[in-house]
């Protein structure tokens, strides 16, 4: 009876054991094409060093770099909320040796024509974060320590300037902003910025009212109670910040959210794609990536999707952009 039991654990063990496995055992069905990669490759940023586009592409950079055995440059061309970097980008070679870090803001340009590219000249290799987005004001003011006084205060004082920081004009900050704006009935001046560190320093020294950002990037500023969380954007509150209030709570409805991941340029050669998207994985699923993943409080909502999952997601995206752009009066190309 016993030698019966014990063989069937071993079974259960070995089946456990290969089942462990299967994701290896994928990836290393994942060969790299004859001569693939023989040069250096290059991550080309649209935004400036030091933001959450910035950190997300040198995270994904370093294990990605040992498992392609090449270096791998980030480059950053901040300018027109991504449109800077995707025109210098798109000039390239669709050979494989360059990748595109991709988020919202670039789909947002195609849709309102600020491009002449649009959402089938990339290819859409990966996501890796879904983030959730907060508004904070300065720890030290008295006037808003949540959105609901926000509102109640801007109501109050209709002939009072309200500022509000955000990313650059006319991207997913602009647009998350105005929804969540046209749902509270109030207004705010928008106050744009390029580089991140303007835009931390902009509430940090009392220069906006308000900042739309993201947790993780802030999260020295919330340490040190300098920033205080007035709102998150997301269905249900968030962990280590259990006491401030969603979006959802106040019945504002947001169809969408700020993600990243990596595109490349269609033509690219397929094995190319899809060795890439083979070897991105493992460096999104390294020890280095995860960590950084923690400690940037990126772990909330697990953001990854791979080229064909991604690339009907983005293109769902592309249409919704449409959509609410027409309904806050923006223009969109045909």
């Amino acid at each position: 009876m016993r030698k019966r039991m014990y063989g069937k654990i071993v079974v259960i063990g070995i089946i456990l054991f290969v089942f462990a496995l299967c994701p290896y055992m994928v990836l290393a069905e994942c060969k790299a094409p004859a001569g693939y990669p023989s040069k250096p490759l290059e991550i080309i940023v649209p935004w400036g060093t030091g933001g959450g586009a910035d950190q997300f592409s040198r995270a994904i950079a370093q294990p990605l770099e040992k498992i392609l055995g090449k270096p791998i440059k980030v480059t950053n061309m901040p300018g027109a909320a991504t449109i800077t970097g995707l025109t210098n980008y798109m000039s390239l070679p669709a050979d494989g040796y360059s990748l595109f870090f991709l988020t919202n803001d670039t789909l947002i340009g195609m849709v309102a024509g600020r491009t002449d590219y649009r959402y089938k000249d990339l290819t859409y290799l990966m996501r890796g974060q879904y983030a959730t987005e907060m508004l904070f004001a300065h720890k030290k003011d008295e006037r808003f320590k949540s959105f609901k006084e926000v509102i109640s205060y801007v109501k109050a004082h209709p002939n009072e300037t309200i500022t509000c920081g955000m990313a650059g004009a006319g991207g997913i900050d602009e647009v998350m902003i105005s929804l969540v704006l046209k749902q509270a009935g109030i207004k705010l001046k928008l106050m744009p910025y390029t580089k991140p560190g303007e835009r931390y320093a902009s509430l940090a020294g009392r220069h906006v009212d308000i900042l739309l950002e993201e947790p993780g990037d802030v999260r020295s500023f919330i340490k040190g109670g300098i920033f205080q969380p007035l709102i998150a954007f997301s269905d249900t509150r968030l962990e280590g910040f259990e006491d401030i209030v969603t979006s959802k709570e106040l019945n504002i409805e947001l169809p969408l959210a700020r993600w990243r991941g990596l595109a490349i340029k269609a033509g690219t050669p397929p094995e190319i794609v899809k060795y890439l998207e083979c070897a991105i994985k493992e460096a999104f699923d390294s020890k280095h990536y995860q960590d950084y993943q923690k400690r940037v409080w990126m772990h909330f909502i697990d953001g990854w999707m791979g080229t064909d999952q991604f690339s009907a997601y983005a293109e769902k995206e592309y249409g919704v952009y449409g959509k609410v752009l027409q309904e806050l009066g923006y223009k969109v190309a045909k």
